[in-house]
């Protein structure tokens, strides 16, 4: 009697629920409904009359979508000597393509707002690596504003480490100070020299 419920119990732990067949398949749990009320997922029956999908019936089902959705749209009717032929149109199989569509636009919406608040957060850390430097207030927001372009996707491309990307981002906050202090010895030397000029003509 143990061996029996053990084995029942094996068989009910392979068995996957509705909403886990849709996340498998990247589908609504709606559209595995369907699929099983259409006879393309065969499911089974729990004794609280619940829906449960063995594995290899999910495989070949995924393998039956994955057809359906790369096939190309259907085309209008067109007549042939007098025969009229209707290329074959499954509308379940527009719906899972549209679904996906949307999916992947979902996904593509969320990588750029991922991206967007990376780049933020560099942004974020180059000017407190700026002011950590303890530059005075007197220099222009043209130093902020490099740092703003310097951070951007093309320069610290997502697939960099975080501590590589912010490692770069206080390298060019050291560039740009340098850059700054070496024109501003420039213009005090030229205004020295300009002054040193103004008193011997006088």
């Amino acid at each position: 009697m143990r061996a029996h419920r053990k084995i029942h119990l094996t068989v009910q732990n392979s068995l996957l629920s509705v909403g886990e067949v849709a996340h498998r398949l990247g589908v609504s749990a709606d559209v595995v409904r369907s699929l099983t009320e259409g006879g393309q997922l065969r499911a089974l029956r729990t004794p609280g009359g619940h829906r449960r999908y063995r594995l290899e019936e999910i495989r070949l089902c995924e393998s039956r979508l994955r057809a359906m959705a790369d096939r190309p749209a259907a085309e209008p009717t067109r007549r042939h000597r007098g025969f009229a032929f209707q290329p074959e149109y499954d509308p379940f199989a527009r719906k899972l393509a549209a679904e996906r569509e949307v999916e992947r636009e979902r996904e593509k919406r969320a990588r750029a707002e991922a991206e967007r608040r990376r780049l933020e957060d560099l942004k974020r850390y180059g000017l407190a690596v700026l002011r950590s430097r303890a530059i005075p207030d007197s220099w222009p927001p043209s130093i902020i504003k490099e740092i703003d372009v310097f951070v951007t996707s093309k320069r610290l491309p997502s697939w960099l480490d975080d501590t590589e990307a912010k490692r770069q981002v206080a390298e060019k906050v050291d560039v740009v100070i340098a850059e700054y202090r070496k024109a501003e010895d420039k213009r005090l030397i030229r205004q020295i020299r300009a002054i040193w000029r103004d008193l011997g003509r006088a």
